[in-house]
């Protein structure tokens, strides 16, 4: 049986910045069984391309990110592309050494498998997937509020930054059920959604309701509240139906 996934994307950039600025990014297969969200270091030289470009190859060339092999070949060659992107000639030379320390992104990804009538999804860094079923929420790859940090283990566009980057995915292997929700965010929403939820609050109702301007409006009311920091927000909801 074939069944119907909607799917929703809203993003924010930090306050002060111009929408082009968000360093957050996202990208989804054409019938919608392939999505990844990636957020890109602020403190990195041009991390918004970076983080396009992990999220635009996952949707391009999928792979198996448990096979060390071939998930270092895929890796590389997205390296190979931030390198012909940056326009080397034209930096001034203290851009130059900002660069040669590379970019850092976390990654999400989401397959959807109906053969399987499961999904299967990889994480490298703190972008999470929740799962909201029947009131209750499955949390991956954090499962508590307080394990965010400020130095999350992230995909550098630097091959010797990522020596041990091979050991630091997770995977999660799901079986899909009917009214599923499935929400994928960028740290700072997702932090807050954990919080929420520890404290018995069910945030999907809400979430689900959103759309782009409800959505930045409900994001600047959490920042003015401190309940949510000046970070790029992103969150991707997919309904099966």
């Amino acid at each position: 049986m074939n069944h119907n996934y909607e799917t929703s994307i809203f993003s924010v950039q930090k306050s002060g910045n111009k929408e082009e600025e968000n360093e957050d990014a996202y990208a989804i297969g054409k019938n919608g069984n392939l999505i990844a969200i990636s957020d890109g270091a602020s403190d990195s030289f041009s991390s918004r391309i970076w983080a396009q470009l992990l999220s635009q190859e996952f949707i391009d060339k999928p792979i198996d990110f448990n096979n060390k092999e071939v998930f270092l070949a895929w890796l590389e060659s997205i390296q190979q592309k931030w390198l012909e992107k940056i326009d080397w000639e034209k930096l001034p030379w203290f851009m130059k050494e900002k660069a040669k320390g590379g970019d850092f992104a976390s990654l999400l990804t989401l397959t959807i498998s109906e053969e399987r009538n499961r999904f299967i999804s990889y994480a490298i860094g703190d972008s999470c997937l929740f799962i909201i079923r029947e009131n209750k929420c499955l949390t991956f790859p954090i499962e508590k509020s307080n394990e965010f940090n400020n130095y999350p283990y992230l995909i550098s566009s630097h091959s010797k930054n990522n020596v041990h980057v091979f050991g630091k995915i997770k995977t999660l292997d799901c079986e899909i059920r009917e009214n599923d929700i499935i929400i994928m965010a960028t740290d700072s929403v997702a932090k807050w959604i954990l919080q929420e939820y520890e404290a018995g609050s069910d945030v999907s109702i809400q979430l689900t309701k959103m759309d782009s301007e409800l959505f930045k409006d409900f994001v600047k009311g959490l920042r003015r509240s401190k309940e949510l920091r000046n970070d790029d927000s992103t969150i991707i909801l997919i309904k099966r139906s």
